[in-house]
């Protein structure tokens, strides 16, 4: 089995810094301790003891050739109408979160900030580290804080019957990044082989783009929708993702900016 490090850092923006706060600290927590290859790892970003809190912002750094990113979603610790963004590098294997909380609001205590999904592309144990995170209060000034990473044994996907696995499931995940321009990949999963078909509508419901229609393999995968080397012209909007595959079919909206 081999062994892999795959380095979670969180970076902060600006150097001024105000005296730790005893207990203080932002750690990744795995949902499972154990996850099989091309099922779904979640991780909390959780925050701990931390005071005044008005934002925050992580960058994490992981390896694209083991980890295959899915999504980044917004946690209920920052609470009230916040702005929360996410950018994804998957070439790179870079992910960044941001949140702040609109107008002069702030969150004491502990909760948990984001959630983060990856999918393990092969067997081992896998390293995940937060080597920072820039934590801001009301004023705008950083909050120091201890942290810490994570350890994920991954094993391999059990068959069942040559083609099912228990790990697997159908799933269109979200497009990344959204908002995008030129281009945005389109995660799925497959629990069975067979064949796929994927295609981008707009919102007459008229077909813009045919992504892929081919036989697959069940588990993980990914396809890349270049939207402005279409051969007529998109228009910025909403769009529409349309995977089938057997007597599973889903939708996902995308939005193109210009």
């Amino acid at each position: 089995m081999m062994t892999t490090n795959v380095v979670v850092m969180l970076v902060g923006m600006l150097a001024l810094c105000t005296p730790i706060a005893l207990g203080a600290s932002i750690a990744l927590q795995p949902g499972d301790q154990q996850v099989a290859v091309g099922s779904t790892a979640r991780l909390s970003v959780s925050a701990t003891d931390v005071q005044n809190v008005h934002g925050y912002s992580v960058i994490v750094k992981y390896d694209p050739a083991l980890l295959r990113y899915s999504k980044a979603s917004k946690e209920s610790f920052l609470t009230g109408q916040t702005l929360f963004f996410v950018t994804n590098d998957s070439v790179n294997g870079t992910l960044r979160i941001d949140e702040a909380i609109l107008g002069s609001g702030t969150r004491s205590g502990t909760g948990t900030l984001a959630q983060v999904e990856f999918v393990p592309r092969q067997e081992g144990q896998v390293f995940l580290d937060i080597t920072g995170a820039d934590v801001r209060d009301g004023q705008n000034q950083n909050i120091s804080v201890t942290t810490a990473g994570a350890v994920l044994t991954v094993e391999g996907a059990a068959d069942i019957g040559g083609e099912e696995t228990s790990c697997l499931r159908y799933r269109l995940g979200q497009n990344y990044p959204n908002p995008f321009n030129p281009s945005t990949e389109i995660p799925y999963e497959l629990a069975a082989g067979g064949h796929v078909s994927i295609v981008v509508v707009n919102a007459l419901g008229e077909q813009v783009a045919s992504l892929v229609d081919a036989f697959q393999s069940a588990g993980a995968h990914t396809v890349t929708w270049h939207a402005v080397s279409q051969t007529s012209p998109l228009s910025s909007g909403l769009y529409f993702c349309v995977l089938r595959s057997r007597d599973f079919r889903s939708i996902t909206k995308m939005v193109l900016a210009k």
